[in-house]
């Protein structure tokens, strides 16, 4: 009996160890599955069908939200396209569509989420329906010597970003897929088209031609003639729009004048404190922010309403 006494107090405090050590393992273990999977759980994928459509023209495709969570447009990085970042801007609902124009064949919708995390909510085959490039981005490179000299595409299709400190000029025919930027100087176009941005410190002067995201002057002036823009168009100071042009979005004037003739607006119309608003045979499907004594409106619809029965809406409400 002291034998066996002694032999259960010797075994016993063993196993109580080692099942203690067990438990504390265990826990330590769950403790660190449950830390580690709150520290890096990313953020979860948005719930939304979105499919890839052909537009009616041949030219374009739309990116339909076909239901489920709303998207900010600008978490989506819209991939073989002329403008990876054409839904920028835009919160995606059911029914919601951004055009998009294809360089590739395939094109992939990526999510990006705010801890670097990436989903591919859907891909899409179809064909590219842009004009095959005649130059791609190392012509753009030299051309600009890195980016510091002036630019002219003439005739020819450039597959890339334009950007430089200097000028761009676009004629006859000359075609940008991509952004088009510069630094510090001027846009030039004349039968010019670009699927993207125009974005300059200085003056946008483009006769006849489409651009297929926004146009802005940073500091000077945006005159457009016989130009269909699907974005906005925004300058620092003059902005005209004359001669059949078409604005998708906003037209704006940051500190001056604001003149659309013969043209259509989408979006809305404002001018600086104190500037004018001119309109002369023109549409604007949204409202004008100018002060009423600056308002100078002829033969023009505001909102489905003629000129007469129209009142501006107060800048500041903008």
């Amino acid at each position: 009996m002291v034998c066996s006494d002694g032999v259960d107090r010797g075994i016993s405090p063993v196993v109580g160890a080692v099942i203690l050590v067990g438990i504390v393992a265990l826990l330590a273990g769950t403790g660190g599955v449950l830390f580690l999977g709150l520290a890096d759980d990313p953020d979860p994928a948005p719930g939304a069908t979105l499919d890839v459509e052909t537009a009616g023209d041949g030219l374009h495709h739309r990116l339909v939200h076909g239901g489920g969570d709303t998207i900010d447009g600008g978490e989506l990085a819209i991939r073989g396209t002329a403008d990876p970042d054409a839904a920028a801007g835009t919160r995606l609902t059911a029914g919601t569509a951004v055009e998009i124009y294809p360089v590739d064949e395939e094109i992939r919708v990526v999510w990006r989420g705010e801890d670097d995390t990436t989903y591919v909510l859907t891909t899409a085959t179809v064909e590219r329906t842009l004009p095959e490039p005649d130059e791609t981005c190392e012509w753009v490179d030299a051309e600009t010597d890195g980016g510091t000299d002036p630019i002219t595409i003439d005739g020819l299709v450039v597959d890339c970003d334009v950007e430089t400190d200097e000028g761009i000029t676009v004629s006859d025919g000359g075609v940008v897929v991509g952004e088009s930027a510069s630094g510090a100087k001027d846009f030039d176009g004349d039968d010019a088209t670009v699927y993207g941005d125009v974005d300059v410190e200085k003056v946008v002067n483009i006769q006849t031609g489409t651009v297929r995201g926004s146009v802005l002057s940073r500091t000077a002036d945006a005159k457009l003639e016989n130009v269909t823009v699907d974005g906005s168009v925004t300058a620092r100071k003059v902005v005209e729009v004359l001669a059949g042009s078409a604005v998708g979005g906003d037209v704006e004037s940051e500190n001056n004048t604001v003149k659309v003739f013969d043209s259509t607006v989408s979006g809305s119309v404002l001018a600086a404190d104190g500037e004018q608003v001119k309109l002369d045979n023109a549409t604007v499907e949204g409202h004008v922010y100018v002060e009423e004594a600056a308002f100078d409106c002829t033969d023009s619809t505001i909102g489905g309403r003629d000129c007469d029965d129209y009142t501006p809406r107060d800048p500041d409400e903008a």
